[in-house]
Parts: C-alpha cells; sequence; structure tokens
C-alpha cells in the first residue's frame, strides 16, 4: 500500500469512529425519552393525544 493511500483509509477511520463515538456521547448527555416506549406522555407534540379508546389522535390544524 502507498503512503497516501494509507493516510486516506486512516482519515476515512477516524471519520466512522469519530462520528460514532460524538453521536453517542451526544446521546448519553441527551437522551431521547420522549418518543418509543420510553415516551412521556406530557412531551407529546401538542397535535397528539390519547382518545378515550386509548389510540393516539392526530390532530388536524
Amino acid at each position: 500500500m502507498s503512503t497516501a493511500a494509507i493516510v486516506m483509509m486512516s482519515l476515512a477511520i477516524l471519520l466512522v469512529w469519530g462520528g460514532l463515538a460524538v453521536s453517542a456521547i451526544h446521546l448519553l448527555r441527551h437522551p431521547d425519552d420522549s418518543s418509543g416506549d420510553l415516551a412521556i406522555e406530557d412531551e407529546l407534540a401538542p397535535a397528539v393525544r390519547e382518545r378515550e379508546d386509548g389510540r393516539l389522535d392526530a390532530r388536524h390544524r
């Protein structure tokens, strides 16, 4: 392998793994508790509320 190829491969590896590390750190510092199974009802979007039958109702504006 040439020196240029090794440098480019190293930069690509750093970019991919660095992006993964930065996104993991961001997710740890700012958890996403407003969606999925861990959703907090008070933090739902104002246009989405639960109906009496338990289903979510998206209000149209």
